[in-house]
Order: C-alpha cells, then structure tokens, then sequence
C-alpha cells in the first residue's frame, strides 16, 4: 500500500490541490479588496452627507432668529460648509 505507485498518486493530488488552494486564494482576496472599497466609498459618502445636513440644520435652525443675527449665523453656516466640502487643500485651511 506504501509503494512508489501510491507515493506518485499522492504527488499527483497534491500538485492539483495546490492549484487548486492557488485559485481560490487569488479569487478571495479580489473578492476581499473589492468588499474594502465598497466600503470605504460608503464611508465617505456619508461623511460628505453628514457635513451637508449639518449644514442645512444650522440654517434651517436660524429662521428662527432675528435678521441681523440670523442673516450672520446663515453666512457663517455657508461660507463653512463651502470650505469644508472644498477638495482642494488651500482652501480647507482655516480662514482668520
């Protein structure tokens, strides 16, 4: 049962489970990456739409407000919300 023929049968098997275990592992971690980015495209989808309705609660929230205060509360709101959304990196610095 130990002879040549089986050690050449288990060679054999082993090379196509190596193949095999090869394939699967390339399929997993494309399916994996593909699953990171997903993600992380959702993680910044909602950071992008948590800054937009905080800003669009602060203004709705200074209706309420007399003119002159709300009038600067709403400038400030927007003036922010623009910086803060900008992509380019001089204009996220903070502005006196």
């Amino acid at each position: 049962m130990c002879g040549p023929r089986h050690a050449d049968y288990l060679r054999g098997n082993n090379e196509i489970a190596g193949f095999k275990f090869a394939t699967f592992g390339v399929i997993f971690a494309v399916l994996l990456a593909f699953a990171i980015i997903v993600i992380w495209e959702r993680f910044n989808q909602a950071d992008t739409d948590v800054a937009n309705e905080a800003g669009a609660t602060a203004l709705r929230l200074t209706r309420g407000l007399d003119a002159e205060h709300g009038g600067e509360i709403s400038k400030a709101t927007t003036a922010e919300s623009c910086r803060i959304l900008s992509p380019h990196p001089r204009r996220r610095r903070a502005r006196p």
